[in-house]
């Protein structure tokens, strides 16, 4: 809490509260106008400042602000596969996402609707990498670099993929007194 003179200068910091709230004791000069401005970094003030003039003591001069927390400053990344990329051969795709640095801050899996989601919990403003991973799957770009806007906007990234097929087996049994001379090379 920031207590200013009519000049503009500083002549009070508050930065603990008493049971009746932020006090300068008597300490201001009578009669005179400040004007108070709170400052949290965490919040948003409704007035954001107030003109006061301060009566003498033993008078008191009250003031009162609402506040608001601010909002997160978090964004949200939607990742997109074709759903044939999402689970191959029993495996299911990941989204590494890498920061700045390199580092693998999150493994998103998909939701029961195939979506890879980070939720608002990814700082935004923030280059990201993400990485698609599954072994039996080559990806499309195989990285994307993304910066991530802050919730409520949504970055979104999209891959394509290429997969190997399922791979079968067959087994066909004879009796051994056909085996000689049957034809047993690979087509």
């Amino acid at each position: 809490m920031y207590i200013y003179n009519s000049r503009g200068q500083v002549v009070k910091t508050l930065t603990s509260m008493t049971s009746q709230g932020f006090d300068t004791g008597c300490t201001l000069d009578s009669n005179q106008e400040y004007n108070v401005v709170p400052k949290n970094d965490q919040f948003d003030f409704s007035p954001s400042s107030r003109n006061v003039e301060v009566r003498a003591c033993p008078d008191i001069t009250r003031l009162s602000f609402q506040c608001t927390q601010k909002p997160d400053k978090n964004g949200r990344i939607v990742a997109k596969l074709p759903s044939d990329c999402i689970a191959v051969q029993g495996v299911t795709t990941v989204i590494n996402i890498y920061n700045q640095s390199g580092s693998l801050i999150e493994v998103l899996k998909p939701d029961s609707s195939g979506t890879y989601d980070t939720g608002c919990r990814i700082p935004c403003n923030q280059t990201y990498t993400l990485v698609p991973q599954n072994d039996h799957c080559s990806f499309s770009p195989s990285r994307q670099s993304v910066t991530v806007k802050c919730c409520p906007d949504i970055t979104t990234a999209t891959f394509q993929c290429s997969c190997e097929k399922e791979k079968g087996r067959l087994i066909v049994r004879m009796d051994s007194s056909c085996i000689p001379g049957t034809i047993s090379e690979g087509v």
